[in-house]
């Protein structure tokens, strides 16, 4: 009897077999190893996809977006005349200056993603709808300027989109890849555009913008998993200035002031870096023109080998940016850096001044197709770079996100539409020479010059490996390291 109350009165578990005990925690352990290993394949696969589908997404919209473009100016150059087709441009740019920043900056960082579907499949139907009427000028001036001013609205969203999905190690990557599938589809897409419009006609390549457009947002629809984006503190958003001002006119703001933000254009390294960008590409796409067919005497067919060998300078950086961790990648990336590549940029130019001094033709246009495939090259990556800084700006994590990228989209627009009517007035009074290289490598030399005398920026930081051991070795790892604990206690 006492022995049965002293047995009463001793604690269950230490009644428990040791090995059963030894063999649950083994199996808790390796049950929490397996779940960490899951979760490891998990994030690893979002940053491969992430890698994928940003550029692949900007690539469909791109190509859309040419097709449409050359379709219309194309033939309102044919049927109505080079005046109409300025006034196409106009129509583009003038309403997508004064309205598209003041909406986007009003979108809520909630609502970024769903308002970037939803606007990507309405400029999709509205398509469509212009589709029918591409025969009336008006209705293709009212086409144009709303779906510029909705374009407008979804480059910023879609950059937002990458800062606040794409692990911070990644960005440079994916902002690299990003501008490299705009220079790609630049240099492929109009020579397909012009190829496929004798034979289909307008109607065709606009359905086919709409189902390209339909095509990206099914994309990100299907292969994203947006993280939620927390809401601004209440500072995050700080007005420009209450003051009237001049410069408060939409579009001239953006050459002075972040609007909707207190950083200062010109004060600031990465706001001055991608306007200095922008300027050189401007004024290069106004030249390149003119110079291959008037300076250089070449054709279209020397202008379409000139494009593609852009377009293939940029598919190397987008290549570059999809698949960083291959060992071509790392060596590369030695090598590659802010530095070295405003320098290529410089030397692509200086190619093309000796392409219009050779006498040998074979030889000058063999020189030209090397300093456009350094320039596509070159500013592709220095675009995606310029893009991560931008989205490393003070205040970015705080709620500017899409501010700053408000602005990039409407800066860009001031200065095209700047650099644009400049030119045309110096072509009507100015004959086509040498001289056209001068205005870019001017504003890539200060660029180059800007990036040099920073002292808060240097080369892009090396990237850091994000490749994990994989799972299986993980969960093999954790449960020999159980089985030699328990085999020690």
């Amino acid at each position: 009897m006492g022995t049965a109350a002293g047995l009463a009165i001793i604690p269950t578990g230490m009644g428990e077999d040791p090995f059963r005990m030894g063999v649950e925690k083994v199996r808790r352990c390796t049950a929490a190893q397996r779940a960490d290993g899951m979760r490891g394949l998990m994030v690893r696969s979002r940053m491969k996809r992430v890698r994928i589908v940003f550029p692949a997404a900007a690539l469909l919209s791109g190509a859309g977006n040419w097709l449409t473009f050359i379709a219309l100016i194309v033939f309102i150059q044919q049927t109505h005349g080079s005046s109409a087709a300025v006034g196409l441009f106009l129509a583009q740019t003038a309403p997508a200056l004064l309205v598209a920043g003041a909406v986007a900056r009003r979108v809520p960082p909630r609502a970024v993603y769903r308002t970037w579907i939803l606007i990507q499949v309405g400029v999709a139907a509205l398509t469509i709808v212009a589709s029918f009427f591409v025969t009336y000028l008006g209705a293709i001036y009212a086409y144009a300027g709303v779906s510029m001013v909705l374009r407008s609205i979804l480059n910023p969203l879609f950059m937002t989109l990458i800062s606040t999905n794409v692990a911070p190690q990644d960005k440079p990557d994916v902002l690299r890849s990003v501008s490299a599938s705009s220079a790609l589809t630049m240099a492929i897409v109009p020579a397909l555009g012009g190829a496929l419009l004798p034979v289909a006609g307008p109607h065709v390549l606009l359905v086919v913008n709409a189902l390209l457009s339909l095509a990206s947002a099914t994309l990100l629809f299907l292969t994203l998993t947006v993280s939620p984006s927390a809401e601004p503190s209440v500072g995050a958003r700080t007005s420009t200035d209450s003051r009237r001002r001049l410069f408060n006119i939409p579009g001239v703001m953006t050459l002075v002031q972040v609007e909707g933000s207190r950083i200062w254009v010109w004060r600031t390294f990465e706001t001055r870096a991608w306007i200095l960008l922008i300027l050189g590409g401007a004024i290069f796409n106004a030249i390149e023109t003119p110079f291959i067919f008037d300076v250089a005497r070449g054709g279209s067919e020397l202008f379409g080998a000139m494009m593609a060998a852009y377009g293939l300078g940029g598919l190397v950086v987008l290549l570059l940016g999809m698949f960083p961790g291959r060992r071509l990648s790392l060596i590369l990336a030695r090598f590659i850096n802010p530095q070295s590549m405003t320098c290529t940029v410089i030397v692509g130019f200086a190619c093309l001044a000796g392409m219009a001094g050779l006498e040998s033709r074979a030889a000058g246009h063999t020189l030209g197709l090397v300093s456009f495939f350094l320039l596509g090259t070159a500013v592709s990556w220095l675009s995606g770079t310029i893009r991560s800084w931008l989205d490393e700006l003070p205040g970015s994590e705080q709620g500017l996100g899409l501010t700053v990228w408000t602005w990039a989209s409407q800066v860009t627009l001031a200065v095209n539409l700047l650099v644009y009517g400049v030119f045309t007035l110096a072509f009507t009074r100015l004959p086509a020479g040498v001289w056209l290289i001068a205005a870019p490598l001017c504003a890539y030399s200060l660029l180059a010059l800007s990036i040099l005398r920073s002292a808060d920026r240097g080369p892009p930081p090396a990237r850091q490996s994000v490749v994990d051991l994989p799972g299986r070795l993980r969960y093999i790892n954790s449960v020999l390291l159980c089985h030699w604990q328990q085999r020690r206690h």
